[in-house]
């Protein structure tokens, strides 16, 4: 009996020394970085794909049949406006031109002596040596002389112009491309034969197309489109290549595609642009003065819409907000935060509205 009571009781001295662990433990405070929203001065455009087209663009073809016998110009090379590019045999068409000076020549010497005809006739028709008839018929004969002579010299400036055409010259001023035909070929008039072409590159259409739904857009941002600013931009989407405007908008909607097209004039300057290439658009939308901007991963979304987290007081707190256009990595606030709001930008699921946390700066 002794010996039982003296176990309980050292139970009750080791049960009385053994404290029980406190198993809880407070949960650390979660650690967010923070950044402040910021305003900038900032471009509001969108990209699109477009085309180029030289605004000055000619195909040289003969505009007479005949042997082709020199060239006067190297692939590649500038050329003036009127400068010759190609003879043909003028033989065949100086002969005619002579023919048409000789008719010219004939028409005025029959056009003097039936007026002196007619004139003398004038002189004695109330004398009755001559008869009225006769009169008459002179005159005739002097208004059939004129109008032969007005045939002959339209003739001969056709001619002229015909035998000119020998002579094939630039139209516009431009680069000239590689020639397509050697000398001593025939070439005839009014056919398909292209001798070589001419581009005019100082300026330059871009033509892209537009969604209808972005035109609607821009029309509510614009009274026009006509002068809006574009920059026309490499594939990098970065390198400016030149800086036009629009100048022309189709007047109808494309139903295939259900886009617009628009034409941009741009200047040319030393000749970066080429005819017929692809370039990137970039249409200015607008300018926005003090746009609100703060980085798209610290907007979070709910069935109710977009928001974010501000730490005040070391204490998380919701902020509804209502956002504009992206820009980069960045999105525009329209509404919902201020320059000062410490917004939380990294940890945010950690982020809970209410709990508190350990904000620390976010390195820029």
């Amino acid at each position: 009996m002794k010996k039982i009571l003296s176990l309980i009781l050292m139970g009750a001295v080791f049960t009385s020394c053994y404290k029980k662990p406190d198993l809880y433990q407070a949960p650390k405070v979660p650690t967010v970085k923070v950044s402040h929203p910021h305003k900038e001065e900032i471009e509001l455009y969108d990209t699109y794909t477009g085309y180029t087209e030289a605004l000055g663009k000619v195909t040289i073809v003969p505009r007479v049949t005949g042997t082709l016998e020199h060239r006067y110009f190297e692939p590649g090379e500038k050329v003036r406006k009127g400068q010759v590019l190609f003879t043909l045999e003028k033989e065949p068409y100086l002969s005619q031109l002579n023919q048409a000076k000789a008719k010219v020549e004939r028409a005025k010497a029959d056009l003097e002596m039936k007026k002196v005809t007619y004139q003398s006739y004038a002189k004695l028709v109330n004398t009755s040596a001559v008869s009225e008839l006769k009169y008459l018929q002179s005159k005739a004969n002097v208004d059939e002389a004129e109008a032969g002579l007005l045939n002959a010299i339209a003739d001969l400036e056709a001619q002229k112009n015909t035998y000119s055409y020998t002579k094939i010259k630039a139209p516009i001023s431009g680069t000239i491309s590689n020639y397509y035909v050697d000398n001593g070929n025939v070439v005839k008039a009014e056919s398909s034969t292209e001798l070589a072409y001419i581009v005019n590159s100082s300026k330059m259409n871009i033509f892209f197309t537009v969604p209808a739904t972005k035109y609607y857009e821009l029309q509510k941002l614009h009274e026009s489109l006509d002068g809006m600013s574009v920059d026309v931009l490499a594939d990098d989407n970065e390198t400016l290549l030149a800086e036009g405007k629009v100048i022309y908008h189709d007047p109808n909607v494309d139903l295939k595609s259900g886009s617009i097209t628009l034409k941009a004039q741009v200047e040319n300057k030393d000749a970066v642009l080429i005819d017929g290439t692809y370039v990137r658009i970039k249409l200015i939308k607008r300018e926005h003065e003090n746009a609100m901007l703060i980085p798209q991963v610290a907007i979070e979304r709910d069935q109710v819409g977009p928001y974010v987290y501000t730490v005040e007081s070391d204490t998380v707190r919701q902020h509804r907000v209502k956002l504009g256009e992206e820009i980069g990595d960045q999105i525009i606030v329209k509404s919902g935060v201020k320059e000062s709001d410490d917004l939380i930008v990294s940890g945010i699921q950690r982020a809970r509205d209410g709990i508190k946390v350990n904000p620390v700066t976010a390195s820029k």
